[in-house]
């Protein structure tokens, strides 16, 4: 029971962190015309994020961490969590699954850049978006084939 317990607490943290990298990214450096800022809005928390924002913007980082990081980590724990769910499977339908975060990244940057979704194509995200995949399922593999998650269910 307790080794379970640890497994998935393992398997959370991999997935998650990253993924709260890439938000922080995006709440602390980005421009707040975004349309995740007026959802924090509509939370009630602009107070909160001009705080934070006011703290930690004299920060820089890099060009490619501000504006592909972000793809990157979402398609990353997008990946990790299909290629969790699947890895047992046998059909080949787990291969749709597990490269559905890579074909919907890259299928939104194209979508960019023909005008049929709001933003600006850019070939670093699209690079951004077969780096996460491919460190999804290279960190599951990683853990399934350790002894954190040896006989993974």
């Amino acid at each position: 029971m307790m080794l379970s317990i640890f497994k998935t607490g393992v398997i959370m943290l991999v997935a998650i962190i990253p993924l709260i990298v890439g938000g922080i990214i995006y709440i602390i450096w980005r421009v707040d015309s975004l349309l995740m800022f007026a959802w924090i809005e509509s939370f009630g928390l602009t107070d909160f994020l001009t705080i934070l924002r006011d703290n930690y913007k004299h920060y820089n980082i890099p060009t490619w961490a501000l504006y592909n990081l972000p793809n990157g980590t979402w398609t990353y724990t997008f990946t990790f969590v299909m290629s969790y769910i699947w890895i047992k499977e046998l059909s080949l339908k787990k291969y749709f699954y597990i490269s559905l975060p890579l074909l919907l990244g890259v299928f939104f940057e194209f979508g960019q850049l023909i005008k049929i979704f709001p933003g600006v194509f850019c070939y670093g995200d699209i690079l951004a978006h077969f780096g996460g995949a491919s460190m999804g399922c290279l960190m599951l593999l990683i853990l399934n084939r350790g002894s954190v998650l040896n006989g993974l269910s």
